[in-house]
């Protein structure tokens, strides 16, 4: 019944997908039928989480009622709005501005109020807490060793500069063990897997994480947190983090950007709660599917 377009590449970064792969999940589980991907995906943790789902191509993708559009790339989305014959076409976005013609939806998959950021957009809305899609299998945190600290900076590898003070940092506060990605982490570093990152992130006493999918997922674990923005669209996530006084910072900051971790670090706060469930998603979706069957 859907089709969804998304890409995981070093270009784009694993987000897109993965968030999509969590909504899949919630999609099925919920009594949803058929779901296709058509889009490039060429990071290998990514690839594999989609084969434990059984997620295949999207062939027979003209037999689908629903589109889902998850890129930035404006020739993806112009696309997505015109073809193929979709009863509904559903464009995600978090950043907000102009929606090309020819979507009914846009699914902003975030816990902040969404309906402000397309003032020119004449069809529905979707975002807000019931919003957010996350995978079934998360965690709740148990508070962990306090020396331990989690980093997730995202799909690719972080910031140059940024990392390199965060490094700095590791090697002078010895008491702490930092603890990362294996496709990034430094030497000295905790590995942790990108494909079940919270099964050693819930060990940890605390979350450095960019202001990406992750944090929803730290909201609903419950892990104290710090946000670091380290890309312009990442922005409004930190704002709603910073109203229930998380530390926030830019990773992008002309100061030494690992004294601001270190003192981040110190006031790092559990984040508002999110059930992760889509709830508003798949109601709308699942309503429009059956309207377009009768």
């Amino acid at each position: 019944m859907l089709v969804i377009r998304a890409d995981a590449t070093a270009a784009t970064g694993a987000g897109h997908v993965m968030r999509m792969a969590s909504f899949i999940a919630r999609w099925r589980a919920s009594g949803g039928g058929e779901v296709w991907l058509d889009g490039r995906v060429d990071i290998p943790f990514v690839r594999s989480h989609l084969t434990s789902l059984g997620l295949g191509a999207a062939e027979g993708s003209h037999r689908a009622t629903v589109l889902i559009v998850d890129s930035y790339d404006p020739a993806v989305r112009v696309k997505g709005a015109s073809t193929g014959n979709y009863a509904l076409r559903v464009l995600v976005d978090d950043v907000g501005g102009i929606v090309p013609p020819g979507y009914d939806i846009v699914w902003n998959p975030n816990a902040y109020s969404a309906a402000g950021l397309y003032p020119a957009f004449g069809g529905e809305i979707i975002g807000g807490p019931d919003s957010v899609p996350l995978r079934t299998d998360l965690p709740r945190w148990v508070e962990g060793t306090g020396s331990r600290i989690g980093v997730m900076l995202g799909g690719g590898p972080p910031p140059e500069k940024f990392l390199e003070s965060l490094i700095v940092l590791s090697r002078r506060r010895t008491d702490w063990q930092f603890a990362a990605p294996s496709m990034w982490a430094p030497d000295g570093w905790l590995k942790i897997a990108p494909d079940a990152p919270w099964t050693d992130l819930n060990l940890c006493s605390r979350l450095l994480t960019a202001g990406g999918s992750t944090v929803w997922e730290a909201a609903a674990v419950g892990i104290p947190v710090v946000i670091a923005v380290i890309a312009d669209n990442q922005r409004r996530v930190a704002d709603w983090a910073a109203e229930a006084n998380v530390p926030v910072m830019d990773a992008r900051s002309p100061e030494d950007p690992g004294s601001l971790v270190e003192a981040s670090l110190a006031r790092a706060k559990k984040l508002p709660a999110v059930d992760g469930r889509a709830s508003a998603v798949i109601s709308r979706l699942r309503s429009s599917v059956r309207q377009a069957l009768t």
